[in-house]
């Protein structure tokens, strides 16, 4: 069993170290024996809502809080 954590939805993030943007969605995907995450995150420009996909690093968590997700082997 693989285990892999992750932020929760609704987390509270900063985008390139300012933005204040909240984590709206979670995309895993299979990368080379592991699993690969990115985080769709939304926040306000101005008038503007805006919407990206984006890989951890570019994050930094505010009001976020982590979950763990267990992953069972295909037979």
């Amino acid at each position: 069993m693989s285990d892999i954590e992750v932020f929760e939805l609704s987390s509270h993030v900063l985008i390139d170290g300012e933005i204040p943007a909240v984590i709206t969605g979670i995309s895993l995907r299979a990368a080379e024996n592991s699993v690969r995450v990115s985080y769709e995150v939304t926040w306000w420009d101005e008038r503007s809502r805006k919407c990206e996909w984006v890989e951890p690093f570019e994050i930094k968590p505010q009001e976020a809080k982590t979950k763990t997700l267990s992953f069972v082997p295909a037979a």
